[in-house]
């Protein structure tokens, strides 16, 4: 556990003393200013408690008798030393200073200079005052400016008031410099001192013996007057006059800074502020006056446009700025900044005459030839044009409009707005933009590739851009983003942008493969492989050129290709939600990625493109079967007596998915030939990620004797039984094209089709339970390799958690395999059964009488089958828990592989609702028996928790599926206990789309068999039913396996992953000497220190409160809390263990939940969220105890806790804990748990 400043303090203090009195030169200078950072990250820690130090073992207020030492020792050698030391300790109180003062939070300081954690501070402040009266001009200066860094402090002395204010008068330009900044520093802590401060500043900027810099200095503190309303209006009218008296450059300048400062703090001044300079802006012929007023400008107008109605005068001003081609382009481009700012403001309030007249100013700009004015001319005509998407999507028809067009523009202007406003609406602006933005792409990627390879450049291209690689790297990186919102936010732009994209790849890639030279070429693959997709296993470049020979442009347009790439993913991503992603998309990709393969120097690109490939197609295929009968009507699902459930195998007649699939496998045969190994594992990584079994297989066979070292080996060797797993589990679609091994993809597709046509008779006019019977033994060969990939990584494993998530994965999707199995033995075991009686039923019609023996005895095997039933359901739902808690247990996991995971979780949860209804009917049909009270409550509650569990899945999905779920669960009876979903699946997209549709089929069926199954009046109706579910089950099943089957991206992220570690220590100093103990029937009272790891510096998601739960429980040995012990049920391998698990996360869930909404723990049960199964007891469990932990910006939380162990015997204990969080994003997740729990002992 990293030691807090407080338990450094003194070794801190001994080593300031130290290099106080060393006479080596130098020493004082170096021991004071390492005080500048200690003091800060000391300030940045909350105030030591009684909990924080029994942690590190601190004395009460140890913390602030060496707080109080180290300050006073400063301020002792700032009284006694010369000037450069004295400057040395001012240099390192500003650094802390700047912390707090200059922040725009808002918040209170507490740090380390401040009263209540410096109990001495009269005395530093004494000492410190000693140098104003004794001292120098500089002595004098570096003291103010102390008293300034010692603002809380000196706060409420008059005595230091007098001093700063006395200051203000001295003839010396460097003490009264000094005395204008302590006095700002003062005015942020005291509203009297600042009143005294602003008549002082007043009479100092008037005074007409004042020199300009002082006059500017008194200016900048009418900024500090932001504490009241009074004091604001008072500091802007003083400022307005002062303008009025001295119109001077520097006055008006330094005012107009000075009091927009004021006007983003206080908003009572921010209308009169931006009229202000709107005033300036057009009235004003002084350029720097004009220039102030536009940088002013651009700080206020978000917040203006937020806080204050429509300016007409400001967008008047701002728009002759634009015509007046005569001024500087500095201002163009500050005007069209803040234009951009205040577009979504005016946008709906102007009149369109001037929108136009604006639109056409901006694509002029766009045209200028310096470049900072062009960026800031397409932003803004980027920003007009989302605004205006927005506007004709009806977004803001809800929001008032302020001001109107008459209010602004001429009445002869007005007269044809409307007819205006339509010719503009037809105005294709997204898609101008989006060329206009391409055209500065191509001049981005012209000049390097002409200096790349040695071409002289024209006039024209040495123009626009700057030569360094730096400058054009940030221009196209700011082009890019424009794109980015262009397709956020502009669905006409996508199909622009992609054939944008098609056109700008074989244009730069056919001029690059024309000037670099084969030699050249391999030397850039190789230094490009490690660029791209985010995986830790590091390329193997083995290139026999020299790198250094590799000229740097090309790295640059490598770089730019790649960002061209992104841009291609997003609109596939953004068609995909929308559902337009058809034929033409998938075409374009297609043709860019076939022409990429015939270049062998751009192969770095296939990384991106072969999964772009994938994902169009695999949108595509399902965007087609929304037509087909792929997967059936719903209307048709509610007829159970007919043949209409059987399967539709149009899905396998696409033969489309097999050419990308052959065209996967070439491109890694391809990149194997030339030992571009890391290329070849990228490609398997985007196979796999996107369904293509067959290549991912075949890639990552062939990649395991490639490997040197051990880890590797396991890892792949895993990955590629994994994929030959679900390469298993779609053997009729790898037979129906005949692609089985890396050697057939050189085959001919046409020799092929025949084949798969065979095939596809044969399993057409096979029955339903025939087809699930080849599953069946499809699944139990998948479930070896399964477990075989789960062992490799085993053996691959450290005590560093690695694979901590891969394993965690293989094991639930085991499970997922063992128990579809299990259910389709069993469909299979009884399909015989129920197609012989079928047969009887026709033959026979008067069945009823003469058979009623055989009725009955079919009846009692199917009611046998209702307890096997139910225990496979409570396994799905255990398993959709299970992958919930896989989903919110790794925080840095991508947004792809949450949907992917909380889809699997989905389709269990759909299962075990499915699993459950077909054969158990909650209303007593004729002929059953209700049961016994106890056992019925039990059955209610169990019902009630698999209906709630797939309906608050499915209920952002669809509205009315939820509704019908509902309604049914309410037919079941009381609710008694909810169901917690810790990650629901709200993604929309075409694999989302094709889970919602498997699940409104199944949910119909399901739902008519029950309203079926109230109105049957014998027990032939009721054994029809029966035979109807079965059979809607076993469709339902084969349905799901024609779902796509991807792997989360986030399997192949194999660094460290973010988890916590917990420290505790005994509060009861007399039990801290043998470790944590506490005597027989007491509680034992805990200090807690929990520490957040392994979180990555870019990463967007900041822990900021978490909740963790301790449980003791028995220790069976000394290394019962050993980490390894720990992890292995942490990850689910014991079952035993799992529903304690869940329990103990549920209540983690709604604890988090009821904190963040403000309800008191005391008025809710958490009983009612547990995790009911077969072994649940509602008893009270003692030595159970929760903990709120808030985090600061170091990952790390203090807190107490009371562990009511009271009733324990006496013996040995170790602590389970869990423990959820809540980011800065609103989400909840569960943190991995890094280390174990405490053990303590219960003593008699």
């Amino acid at each position: 556990m990293e030691e807090i400043a407080a338990a450094q303090a003194m070794q801190w203090n001994v080593e300031l003393e130290r290099g106080l009195r060393s006479n080596k030169p130098g020493a004082h200078v170096e021991a004071t200013m390492k005080m500048g950072p200690r003091l800060r990250k000391w300030s940045e820690e909350p105030v030591v408690t009684a909990l924080t130090a029994s942690l590190f073992k601190l004395d009460a207020g140890q913390d602030r008798a060496f707080a109080n030492s180290i300050l006073l020792r400063l301020a002792d050698a700032f009284r006694t030393g010369n000037n450069f030391t004295r400057l040395c300790i001012e240099k390192a109180l500003i650094l802390e200073f700047k912390s707090h003062c200059y922040s725009e939070t808002g918040d209170t300081y507490k740090g380390i200079l401040t009263k209540e954690r410096m109990p001495n501070h009269l005395e530093m402040l004494r000492r410190i005052k000693e140098v104003v009266n004794s001292g120098d001009v500089v002595a004098r200066a570096l003291a103010l400016r102390v008293l300034g860094c010692l603002a809380d402090l000196a706060k409420d002395r008059a005595e230091i008031h007098r001093l700063i204010i006395d200051a203000m008068d001295s003839p010396y330009l460097l003490e009264v410099n000094a005395a204008l900044f302590a006095a700002g520093c003062l005015c942020k802590f005291s509203k009297d001192f600042s009143s005294i401060v602003l008549e002082k500043a007043i009479r100092v900027a008037n005074a007409m013996k004042t020199v300009p810099e002082i006059k500017a200095g008194a200016v900048h503190l009418f900024a500090k007057m932001g504490h009241s309303p009074t004091l604001a209006r008072a500091a802007q009218k003083a400022g307005k006059d002062l303008m009025l008296k001295l119109p001077t450059d520097e006055i008006v300048t330094s005012t107009l800074l000075s009091l927009s400062k004021l006007a983003f703090v206080s908003v009572v001044t921010l209308p009169d502020q931006v009229d202000l300079l709107s005033s300036y802006l057009s009235s004003d012929p002084r350029y720097i006056v004009r220039a102030m007023s536009l940088k002013c400008l651009n700080k206020l107008s978000a917040k203006a446009s937020r806080c204050m109605p429509f300016q007409g005068k400001l967008f008047t001003a701002l728009l002759t700025i634009l015509k007046d081609i005569s001024l500087p382009t500095s201002l163009h481009c500050h005007a069209l900044r803040i234009l951009s700012k205040i577009c979504s403001h005016y946008v709906i309030c102007v009149d369109a005459c001037q929108l136009l007249e604006l639109v056409s100013l901006t694509e002029i700009s766009c045209l200028h030839p310096d470049w900072s004015k062009r960026h800031a001319a397409l932003s803004l005509l980027v920003d007009l044009s989302c605004n205006i998407e927005r506007l004709r999507k009806g977004v803001w028809n809800e929001i008032p409009r302020h001001q109107s067009a008459a209010d602004v523009l001429p009445e002869d202007s007005c007269r044809n707005t409307n007819a205006a406003r339509k010719e503009y609406c037809q105005m294709d602006l997204p898609v101008r933009a989006t060329f206009l933005i391409f055209d500065q792409l191509a001049l981005a990627f012209k000049c390097p590739i002409e200096r790349a390879f040695g071409v002289e450049g024209t006039k024209h291209s040495s123009l626009v851009f700057s030569t360094r690689l730096d400058t054009l790297t940030e221009v196209t990186y700011s082009l890019f983003s424009l794109i980015l919102n262009l397709i956020e936010d502009c669905c006409t732009v996508r199909l622009t942008v992609i054939d944008s994209i098609k056109g700008m790849l074989e244009v730069v890639l056919k001029r690059e493969s024309l000037h670099v030279s084969k030699g050249r070429q391999n030397t850039v693959e190789d230094l490009q492989l490690g660029m791209g997709i985010d995986t830790e296993m590091p390329p193997r470049v083995e290139s026999r050129l020299d790198l250094c020979e590799l000229n740097k442009q090309g790295c640059y347009v490598s770089r730019l290709m790649v960002s061209l790439c992104h841009c291609l993913w997003v609109c596939l991503d953004k068609l995909d939600v929308e559902g337009d992603l058809d034929s033409r998309v998938y075409n374009k990709v297609k043709q860019m990625t076939k022409y990429v393969v015939q270049l062998d120097s751009s192969s770095y690109l296939l990384y991106y493109l072969i999964p772009a490939l994938l994902k169009s197609c695999h949108a595509y295929r399902f965007g087609l079967l929304d037509g087909c009968k792929v997967i059936n009507d719903i209307n048709a699902t509610t007829h159970v007596t007919d043949t209409n459930m059987e399967i539709d195998f149009c899905l396998f007649q696409d033969h489309f998915w097999a050419q990308n699939e052959n065209l996967t496998l070439d491109v890694a045969n391809d990149m194997m030939k030339r030992r571009n190994l890391w290329g070849t594992y990228k490609i398997g990584i985007g196979a796999a990620c996107h369904g293509a079994w067959v290549a991912a297989s075949c890639v990552f066979k062939h990649l395991v004797n490639n490997v040197q070292s051990e880890a590797s080996y396991f890892w792949l060797k895993s990955v590629a039984l994994s994929a030959e797993a679900e390469n298993k589990l779609h053997v009729v679609l790898i037979k129906s094209h005949g692609l089985d091994s890396l050697t057939e993809c050189k085959g001919s597709y046409d020799n092929r089709k025949q084949d798969s046509n065979n095939t596809d008779n044969k399993l057409h006019n096979s029955g339903i339970f025939d087809i699930l019977a080849r599953y069946g033994e499809i699944m139990a060969e998948a479930l070896n390799l399964n477990y075989a990939a789960s062992n490799s990584l085993s053996a691959a494993v450290n005590l560093d958690r690695t694979f901590e998530f891969q394993r965690w994965f293989l094991n639930l999707r085991g499970k997922v395999i063992k128990n579809v199995a299990e259910l389709l033995g069993l469909l299979n075991r009884h399909s015989h059964m129920i197609e012989n009686r079928l047969d009887q039923e026709e033959s026979n019609p008067n069945i009823e009488g003469s058979l009623y023996h055989g009725w009955k005895w079919k009846m009692q095997i199917l009611e046998s089958l209702k307890a096997t039933f139910r225990n496979i359901c409570f396994e799905f739902r255990t398993l959709a828990k299970e992958f919930d808690l896989l989903n919110t247990s790794f925080m840095d996991i991508d947004s792809k592989s949450f949907l992917s995971i909380s889809g699997v979780a989905l389709c269990c949860s759909l299962l075990s609702f499915c699993t459950l209804f077909v054969v158990h009917f909650p209303k007593p049909a004729y002929g059953q028996h209700k049961p016994n009270t106890k056992s019925s409550d039990f059955e209610t509650q169990f019902c009630s928790a698999v209906i709630q569990d797939l309906s608050q899945r499915l209920r952002k999905m669809d509205g009315k599926i939820w509704e019908e779920l509902e309604s049914f669960s309410g037919e079941i009876g009381d609710i008694t206990n909810f169901s917690v979903v810790m990650a629901c699946m709200s993604g929309s997209g075409h694999q989302e789309r094709a889970i919602l549709k498997l699940c409104t089929l199944a949910i119909s069926g399901v739902l008519n068999l029950q309203k079926q199954a109230k109105t049957m009046k014998h027990e032939v109706e009721q054994y029809r039913i029966w035979q109807s579910g079965l059979k809607l089950l076993g469709n339902v099943i084969l349905k799901w396996f024609h779902l796509p089957s991807l792997m989360p991206k986030y399997f192949f992220r194999t660094r460290v992953h973010i988890g916590v570690e917990l420290f505790a220590a005994n509060m009861d100093k007399k039990n801290q000497l043998n470790g944590i103990s506490i005597q027989q029937g007491f509680q034992l009272p805990l200090s807690l220190c929990i520490q957040v790891k392994n979180v990555l510096p870019t990463s967007s998601r900041k822990v900021r409160r978490i909740c963790c739960i301790l449980l003791a429980q028995p220790s069976v040995d000394s290394h019962g809390g050993t980490a390894e012990y720990y992890a292995g049920w942490r990850l689910g391998w014991s079952g035993e263990e799992m529903e304690k698990i869940l329990n103990l996360t549920e209540e983690l869930f709604v604890k988090m939940r009821l904190i963040q909404s403000g309800t008191k723990l005391a008025n809710f049960d958490l009983d009612k969220c547990k995790f009911r199964g077969p072994n649940f007891e509602n008893t009270h469990q003692t030595g159970k105890a929760f903990v709120t932990f808030e985090v600061d910006k170091r990952g790390r939380g203090f807190s107490m806790c009371l562990l009511d162990v009271s009733a324990l015997p006496c013996g040995l204990y170790k602590t389970l804990w869990l423990c959820a969080c809540l980011d800065n994003k609103g989400g909840f997740w569960n943190l991995p748990s890094l280390n174990a729990g405490p053990i303590f002992s219960i003593k008699p």
